[in-house]
């Protein structure tokens, strides 16, 4: 199937347009400058006795170069994209996956960022129900487990790094923060929970364990 695809793409290579194609939902690929202008690349998803393979292709020169292979279980929900994510102006390759066993949320993504100039991934990121911001360069992170025992990070991308700067967490029926600075941190205790972590994604698991939204 791999050889068909890349057969195919290659007759199209001088089109400008983003092509994607389907078969029977076993395989499915999309052609163009999908990550920056500079260079053209190639993703292929296929599914094969239960596996999905994702495979990443640069083209260079008329050829088709590998550059990203990743395996996952085709019985959890899955979607791949391009977007800009961590606001450098170019896309990132993303796969998200919603696992078909476990307790409580669970949206997963592996983030790619790349070389805008070489074309080729720099490296994964790893984040679990996630809020991107990319205009501020901002990720909330709400980890996975029950209401009332897990906590809301707040990171923000310097470059291609990423690092933490608040922790905010349920406390009884207060909320803690605690904020890093450098190698120092402060812990704050909060009555009620600011507008910023309310506007994320699956806030509402976050505070199922009230009885009112605070």
């Amino acid at each position: 199937m791999l050889p068909r695809i890349k057969e195919k793409v290659i007759k199209n290579a001088s089109a400008k347009n983003v092509i994607s194609e389907e078969e029977k939902d076993s395989y499915a690929y999309f052609f163009g400058f999908l990550f920056s202008d500079l260079k053209k690349h190639l993703v292929i998803t296929r599914v094969h006795h239960g596996v999905r393979f994702i495979d990443v292709f640069i083209l260079k020169n008329q050829k088709l170069i590998s550059i990203f292979q990743k395996e996952m279980n085709d019985l959890d929900f899955f979607g791949t994209g391009f977007k800009d994510l961590n606001g450098d102006n170019n896309n990132d390759f993303y796969i998200y996956e919603y696992s078909s066993a476990g307790c409580c949320r669970r949206n997963a993504y592996y983030v790619y960022t790349f070389d805008s100039q070489k074309g080729v991934v720099e490296k994964e990121y790893f984040f679990l129900n996630p809020t991107f911001y990319p205009e501020k360069k901002l990720v909330y992170s709400l980890e996975y487990g029950h209401p009332g025992m897990i906590d809301i990070r707040k990171l923000k991308w310097e470059g291609k790094k990423i690092d933490t700067l608040e922790i905010f967490s349920p406390d009884s029926l207060q909320f803690k923060k605690t904020v890093f600075k450098g190698v120092n941190k402060e812990t704050i205790t909060m009555d009620k929970v600011p507008a910023e972590y309310k506007n994320i994604n699956d806030f509402d698991w976050f505070i199922d364990y009230l009885d009112d939204t605070q």
